[in-house]
């Protein structure tokens, strides 16, 4: 990655960091070189920052891992993996189990085109309902750091 492309990272996590503290522990407890190859451990990672950073409700994150889970093993849509779940009436304008993308989201995909500095095109793939402007840099910065 060209230097210039990593003080330009550095510089957004300062801002996001003094902005968004870190959640205590998010990034030390992942698996980061996993983030890079495996697609549904990536995914589950990001959805959990989205719930983390968010404060979605009890039983959301874990909903949203479960469905990634049981979707890798036998298929469905991750609208109805998540309701078998999670039973209360979700809040679909911003859950990002409702997002149609989401089906086709690759986080190592993603790092790589940090790592390659590619920022606006991996910003652009990190998009789903539900992350923000500022949750999708800050996790798409979190994880190509690393």
């Amino acid at each position: 990655m060209k230097a210039e492309t990593v003080e330009m990272i550095r510089w957004f996590a300062r801002v996001a960091e003094r902005e968004y503290p870190p959640v205590p522990g998010t990034l030390a407890m992942l698996d980061l070189q996993r983030i890079r190859t495996d697609r549904g451990y990536g995914l589950k990672c990001y959805l959990t920052y989205l719930g983390t950073r968010a404060a979605a409700a009890p039983g959301y994150v874990p909903g949203r891992v479960k469905a990634v889970s049981n979707r890798s093993r036998r298929g469905g849509s991750f609208p109805e993996l998540f309701s078998s779940f999670y039973h209360v009436l979700p809040y679909v304008k911003r859950n990002p189990m409702w997002d149609e993308q989401l089906a086709g989201l690759d986080v190592p995909a993603c790092v790589e085109l940090v790592q390659r500095g590619e920022l606006s095109s991996a910003f652009a793939k990190l998009k789903v309902r539900g992350a923000g402007h500022k949750i999708t840099a800050i996790s798409a910065r979190s994880c190509g750091l690393h």
